[in-house]
């Protein structure tokens, strides 16, 4: 998670964690890095330390706390609208965008891919772009009123005991444009529309496990992405036997290896990021990019200060500081080229989750 200036919470000195621990960060800090970590549920821990901690202060010094609390009376008018208009608002928009979400009918569709793609993941990334869409919101009425919001598209893949299937779930009404832009770029593909898997599992505690994760990012700056087909030369010519790999056959053969009675599910869920919001409120910043400018610069900075270890003259350390961008390692090199090719791209704000789950004689 990483604050303003593009740098983690986790990464500032001990004394600017204290000064920021009243921050979303420093309570996102606290509840994934010393919470989450003890597997306690921070809804049921925190209310609990709290009411200790004030029995400790009552005990040590009562007339503080009756002050502290007289004093939180007092200003109430102050700061007890601002809570209950933010709670309201997020409640607001928590609920009309639940009844636009339950208000759309949706459709799962298979995807069905021939035995050889002699195309590169290339393809599938002029797919993604061309269901790339930051519209769909309307006006500030359809936003704030009717709850309306960006599309969002899951994509899944899913092994029934080693039965390996590609889905899509979208809006009954984006099925047209994905088919066409899918079939523009795999004629040979099949689309058909397929029955919730999930529906089909008579899930109950009693005869089944279950385990599930979501995965995050933390490198940092976010503009940094994970390796692509680019990183691995999958752009070039699939033609040539040398690019002629299958970037998911790892996965799809370790999906297909779980036998009977064993379910694995994965999905990213995405939707179209247009620029920094809060709950429908469109900001003026737009950190992503910040942090991109700041993760260059940080890298930068770092070949430099490495420079200019080597030398003792300081002449020549200030000769070192203008030419930052030769003193580059090939993997910084590598790093500052990705996330300027990131900056070119649409990008979509992703979730990627995984479940496995079972019956018990089979739960491995």
């Amino acid at each position: 998670m990483a604050s303003a200036g593009g740098v983690p919470f986790k990464e500032k000195p001990w004394y600017k964690k204290v000064f920021l621990l009243w921050t979303h960060d420093g309570a996102h800090y606290i509840s994934e890095g010393v919470v989450y970590n003890w597997c306690f549920e921070p809804l049921a821990i925190m209310p609990v330390l709290l009411l200790v901690l004030i029995v400790i202060a009552a005990n040590s010094d009562p007339e503080a706390v009756s002050g502290t609390l007289a004093m939180v009376v007092a200003i109430s008018p102050v700061w007890l609208p601002i809570y209950l208009g933010r709670f309201f608002w997020t409640t607001w928009i928590h609920y009309i965008r639940y009844i636009f979400w339950f208000s759309q009918a949706h459709v799962l569709l298979e995807v069905q891919l021939p035995p050889e793609v002699e195309k590169s993941p290339l393809a599938m990334e002029l797919f993604l772009t061309g269901i790339w869409n930051a519209g769909g919101e309307g006006t500030f009425i359809a936003r704030f009123w009717e709850g309306k919001f960006r599309a969002i598209f899951s994509l899944e893949i899913v092994s029934n005991e080693g039965q390996v299937k590609f889905y899509i779930h979208c809006r009954k009404g984006w099925r047209n444009v994905l088919e066409a832009k899918l079939y523009g770029q795999y004629p040979e593909a099949k689309i058909t529309e397929a029955d919730d898997y999930v529906a089909k599992l008579p899930f109950n505690t009693d005869e089944y496990s279950l385990w599930g994760t979501e995965f995050s990012k933390t490198d940092n700056p976010q503009a940094l992405p994970v390796k692509t087909y680019i990183d691995y030369a999958l752009d070039k010519s699939p033609d040539k036997p040398e690019t002629s790999v299958d970037p998911l056959s790892n996965l799809v053969e370790f999906l297909g290896q779980i036998g009977k009675g064993e379910y694995i599910w994965l999905q990213i869920i995405m939707k179209a990021r247009k620029k920094d919001e809060w709950y429908g409120i469109y900001l003026s910043g737009d950190t992503w990019k910040d942090s991109a400018v700041a993760g260059i610069k940080k890298i930068t900075e770092n070949a430099i200060k490495r420079g200019q270890g080597l030398l003792e003259d300081e002449a020549e350390q200030k000769k070192v500081a203008s030419r930052g961008a030769m003193l580059l390692t090939g993997g910084e090199r590598l790093q500052v080229e990705a996330i300027e090719r990131q900056l070119t791209k649409n990008l979509f704000e992703c979730g990627i989750r995984g479940i496995y789950l079972g019956k018990n004689e089979h739960f491995n």
